[in-house]
């Protein structure tokens, strides 16, 4: 089960880091947090000494094959269910484009 095991996260100034702990509480649990890095490599190399599972965007995951050591030691699957992440769009104050002003 996800919630008994350890997790590597992106640091705390990492927008999807509140996110994934989020998603977590919200699906039953705290997750155990053993390490936060800013970096993707340390993140799989310490998934791939397993100490850790790591929750990452699609963009940021070893691809099948990578030719890489930690690609190959690691076993990627999507989260069910997806953790959605909200974007905003921010602009400033006085505009003149009219698609922002559609925006609203």
């Amino acid at each position: 089960m996800i919630a008994d095991e350890s997790f590597v996260l992106h640091k705390d100034d990492f927008n999807l880091h509140d996110e994934i702990i989020k998603a977590c509480k919200h699906t039953g649990f705290q997750p155990h947090i053993v390490f936060e890095t800013s970096q993707r490599d340390l993140m799989l190399q310490t998934v791939s000494a397993d100490l850790a599972i790591a929750l990452l965007p699609s963009r940021l995951c070893p691809e099948a094959g990578e030719n890489t050591e930690v690609g190959s030691k690691a076993v990627v699957r999507p989260l069910v269910p997806e953790i959605i992440h909200t974007l905003y769009v921010i602009w400033k104050k006085v505009i003149t484009s009219p698609t922002l002003l559609a925006c609203g």
